[in-house]
Order: C-alpha cells, then sequence, then structure tokens
C-alpha cells in the first residue's frame, strides 16, 4: 500500500472513520448488542430507538462525561455516516440494518478479540509448551523406531510437517513411504 492510498482510506473509508470517532465504544457496543448478540439482521426504527434511549441513560449514569444527542440524532447521523442503513419493511415502517462498514468494523474487533485470547491462552499454558530440539527429541523414550527413522530424515531434510496444512492420510503416507524407502 502506498502513502496516499493509506491516507485517502483512512480520511474516506466509513470503517476507519468509525474506528477512528470518538464515538466508537458507543456506536460498536450498541451495533453488536443490538445486532451480533441478538442474531438480527435488521430492527424496526421504533423498538432501536427506544433500546438506544435505554442505553444512552445508562452511559449517562457511568459516564458524566458523556454528550448526549436524541436517539433519533444518533441513528440519523450513523445513517449520514454509512454505518446503518435505513429502509422501509412491507407495512411502511423504518428498518435499520448495519452496512458493510460497520460490519467489518466489528468483525475486526472479534478478531483483535480472539487473538488477544489466543495470547493468553498460551501466556496461560506457556510453561506446558515443548519446544523440540535435537537433543529433546533424541532423547524421547516413546519414540518408535518408525518414528525415530522420520525424525532423522526430517532433521537431515530441514523439512517440517504442519498438521494444519497436511491431511492426516498424506501424512501417514508420506511417513509410510519415507521409512520405506530409508530402510531400503
Amino acid at each position: 500500500m502506498k502513502y496516499e492510498q493509506i491516507k485517502y482510506e483512512l480520511k474516506n473509508s466509513p470503517t476507519l472513520k468509525l474506528l477512528r470517532s470518538d464515538n466508537a465504544p458507543l456506536i460498536l457496543s450498541f451495533f453488536y448488542n443490538q445486532f451480533k448478540v441478538t442474531q438480527r439482521i435488521s430492527i424496526t426504527q421504533e423498538e432501536l430507538e427506544t433500546k438506544l434511549g435505554k442505553y444512552l441513560e445508562f452511559l449517562e449514569e457511568i459516564d458524566q462525561d458523556f454528550k448526549d444527542r436524541s436517539p433519533k440524532e444518533y441513528l440519523n447521523k450513523w445513517c449520514d455516516d454509512q454505518l446503518l442503513r435505513k429502509t422501509f419493511n412491507s407495512s411502511d415502517d423504518p428498518v435499520f440494518t448495519l452496512t458493510p462498514a460497520a460490519e467489518k468494523a466489528i468483525a475486526w474487533l472479534e478478531d483483535f478479540k480472539r487473538r488477544e485470547e489466543d495470547v493468553k491462552t498460551f501466556e496461560t499454558f506457556k510453561e506446558f509448551a515443548v519446544t523440540v530440539t535435537e537433543s529433546i527429541a533424541e532423547n524421547l523414550l516413546y519414540l518408535t523406531p518408525e518414528e525415530q527413522a522420520l525424525y532423522s530424515y526430517l532433521s537431515i531434510h530441514n523439512q517440517r510437517l504442519e498438521q494444519e496444512r497436511i491431511s492426516q492420510n498424506y501424512a501417514y503416507q508420506y511417513i509410510h513411504s519415507s521409512c520405506v524407502r530409508m530402510l531400503d
């Protein structure tokens, strides 16, 4: 990516504008709770205004510096900012759905949280992690002769099996054919 492209995206992308905005915690937490937690695609304006009003009252209690607008003003602004899409259902009632920009911002935060949890999990269980070095692998008591032959073969050729990328059947066939070749 080039400097100009990044600068343009930071200025114009609704997703990045949302993530950089002062109201990002309000917007993203509200969207997440109303659309993702409840697994809803669309919500009527009346319902969304009511829930947003209650959420704003809650935020005012925990954050005295919270600057408040009316729920309707917020919903209109979020539509203008391309975070919500306002359409009408068969009864001509206004209905709101998340835009792809809002979906991307939520997905990014979910992914970020998931990665943090992976790091925490690793840190928690780090003491149980096994680092395979030559001296440890040679001293493993429970290697079968086939496994020892495979380890030697892989060490010599600097090859490594990655279970995420190689199916178990392929790995078994590879191990079996390698051991047979080494014994020949």
